[in-house]
């Protein structure tokens, strides 16, 4: 495909606006002189077959219009009535040989012709009452990438015969099968132009695995068709990812979906995020879901842990327990508040999950490295909406079962704000994976929403802001932000903070967060420590960090409901 630079009316890019309000077609002329003169068809409403459509995708992949010429399908078919439709299908040898011929019952004689870069259908009818040229509409079937074929969109050139009626060359454009051109007797001819709406959409289903010091990351290609390369985006957290330079890129012209970062195991913490990109119109896709990798040290002895990264793929206790090098025993919790104990096949095995705790028994120091999903993500592209000064300003308070949530608007101007919700850290990327919760208005100060009823479902929510302009096009979003609530029973539970917290929270300051917590028990020096809710701050105190486990003692009837915020 060849990318045409066109005149204002060329722009079509009311195809791509996802706020529809009905259907509607609007005709805009271009450089008209008597009979002879282009037109450009605009879509400002109806879903239309060039339009581009992802429902896996927030809104307003990166695109291009771009001409399509005929020699690049396989075939065109012209759709004519005269009394009743006549279909005909030529190949592109025909059309650029001998051309393709058809007549009809009230003696039209069509030939149907192309130069490789647009159709030209000439009509011949020597009964002169004006009727004459009666196409419905023509297809480009075939074209590479484009299953649903390209209906015209474009009236390059026309000629009127007698008793023609300019206004309906309009009717042989689109898709629809209601009106037709009248164009008139003896020779009348149109010739049509074809274009595609092209978009880069992004990889998918993003994950990291641990190969020596080296991460290997893989992922799902995108969809579209003459992606050049993947660019990979890397930082030391989730919210501090590098979005403008890559720390690395696949091979140019190759399809491969993985790359390894050298090295990238040699670091406590790191997180990536993968876009597509096509040189050909300089266009680069939204970016993936968010994997990274979490290394922890484990000293000789017992260490208690918990997963700081939710796993890709569900992972037993023994799976676990195989996998960290140097591992006696890893020990888990059970509902009744105690520890079991896993050596080996034969021993009672539990599925590991995130915002439980557990222990490991280690012959020497050693280190295990997860690979996960983190609590936060961004879906950005280049251009308008959240900017590097207010992309990580998402933030969340809970209380009363509500999630109040509070954001600073970017430089740009914002029509509103689009405020979504997911039950899973990487639901923005998955179709059907989110839900429209409301919008909010506001400045480029601070705007609040609050989520009336977060837990109601699940115990799970995720939060992204998307910024809409005020042509309705959506922007790069905020990063987003977890609100995850943990039930505590009565009696001795163990426990990890699900996510990362924005706000430092400390032994002392969760026993005192309710009035059912006894004390909440910690481990240091090889020793579980006890803090009881009457003794001071500081005193048997520590903060409580990502990937460590705990317990906490509970004395009340009904469950004590926390909720934790962060990425």
């Amino acid at each position: 495909m060849v990318f045409e630079k066109r005149l204002l009316s060329r722009l079509i890019a009311l195809l791509v606006l996802p706020l529809f309000l009905g259907p509607a077609f609007s005709i805009g002329n271009v450089s008209m002189s008597g009979n002879v003169g282009r037109d450009i068809l605009q879509i400002e409403g109806a879903e239309f077959p060039n339009s581009p459509t992802n429902e896996k995708n927030i809104g307003d992949n990166p695109w291009v219009e771009v001409h399509v010429g005929v020699s690049e399908a396989e075939s065109v078919t012209v759709i004519e009535r005269t009394g009743t439709y006549h279909t005909n299908t030529y190949d592109l040898a025909t059309l650029m040989g001998p051309g393709g011929t058809f007549s009809t019952i009230a003696d039209e004689y069509y030939a149907v012709t192309s130069d490789g870069n647009n159709l030209t259908i000439h009509c011949f009818r020597p009964n002169l009452d004006g009727g004459g040229n009666n196409i419905v509409a023509t297809k480009l079937n075939g074209v590479p990438g484009v299953p649903d074929g390209i209906w015209a969109t474009e009236i390059v050139d026309y000629t009127l015969g007698t008793g023609g009626l300019p206004e309906t060359r309009f009717n042989a454009l689109g898709n629809h099968m209601q009106n037709h051109t009248r164009l008139g007797d003896d020779h009348s001819e149109i010739v049509l132009g074809y274009s595609h709406t092209y978009e880069v959409l992004p990889p998918e289903n993003l994950t990291t695995r641990v190969l020596g010091p080296d991460i290997v990351l893989e992922w799902s290609p995108s969809v579209s068709l003459g992606i050049d390369y993947y660019r990979i985006y890397g930082g030391h957290s989730p919210r501090t990812i590098d979005l403008f330079d890559p720390i690395g890129s696949t091979q140019p012209g190759s399809l491969t979906t993985f790359w390894t970062h050298s090295g990238g195991a040699l670091v406590q913490e790191h997180y990536y995020l993968v876009r597509a990109y096509n040189a050909t119109y300089g266009l680069e896709s939204y970016t993936s879901n968010t994997a990274g990798i979490f290394n922890i040290q484990f000293e000789k002895g017992r260490n208690p842990f918990s997963l700081p990264l939710e796993p890709f793929n569900e992972i037993n206790v023994s799976e676990l327990s195989d996998d960290i090098l140097e591992s006696i025993a890893t020990y888990w919790m059970n509902s009744s508040g105690h520890w079991i104990v896993y050596k080996g096949p034969g021993f009672p095995d539990s599925v590991v999950e995130i915002g439980k705790g557990y222990m490991v028994d280690i012959h020497k120091e050693t280190e295990f490295i997860f690979a996960g999903l983190p609590g936060s993500m961004i879906r950005h592209k280049d251009g308008f909406g959240f900017d590097l000064g207010t992309r990580d300003s998402l933030n969340a308070t809970s209380g009363n079962d509500r999630v109040l949530l509070r954001w600073k608007g970017p430089s740009q101007e914002v029509a509103y704000y689009r405020i979504l919700r997911s039950n899973f850290r990487d639901g923005f990327f998955k179709k059907d994976g989110y839900q429209e919760l409301g919008m909010a208005t506001g400045g480029s100060g601070l705007v609040y929403f609050t989520d009336l009823d977060p837990f109601s479902d699940s115990n799970e929510k995720y939060y992204l802001i998307v910024p809409v302009d005020n042509s309705g096009k959506n922007g790069s979003s905020s990063f987003s932000i977890a609100a995850v609530r943990m039930e505590f029973k009565p009696g001795m539970m163990s426990f990890g903070v699900p996510v990362k917290t924005l706000e430092t929270h400390t032994v002392d300051s969760l026993s005192e967060s309710n009035d059912s917590i006894i004390g909440v028990v910690y481990f240091i020096k090889g020793m579980w420590r006890f803090h009881a809710k009457e003794m001071p701050p500081g005193v048997y105190d520590s903060v409580i960090a990502q990937g460590e486990s705990y317990q906490i003692s509970v004395e009340s009837t009904e469950p004590v409901k926390i909720e934790f915020i962060g990425i």
